[in-house]
């Protein structure tokens, strides 16, 4: 479609961000992503990664549930490794 370019810009700067340890900004990269493709589980992975690198467990949960339900295999990893850490906390 014609946001392809848009997703792609946003999405290599969320990548390029989250290199950067720059969370938070990432975080904004990453929103918009799904914000744009919300069918897509990729922008919800990555939402709940780099959430969960800043500790925010209980966000970084519901964005794992999101891309999971929305098909994503590798969004499966990041929930137990956020239910690990959700349970010590």
């Amino acid at each position: 479609g014609p946001d392809d370019d848009v997703v792609k810009k946003y999405f290599s700067l969320g990548l390029a961000a989250s290199d950067q340890k720059e969370y938070l900004k990432a975080i904004q990269y990453f929103t918009k992503v799904t914000s744009l493709t919300p069918e897509d589980p990729r922008g919800y992975y990555n939402l709940a990664v780099v959430s969960y690198r800043l500790r925010f467990y209980e966000t970084a949960r519901e964005h794992a549930k999101q891309a999971i339900a929305l098909g994503s295999k590798t969004a499966r990893q990041i929930l137990e490794k956020i239910e690990s850490k959700h349970a010590a906390a």
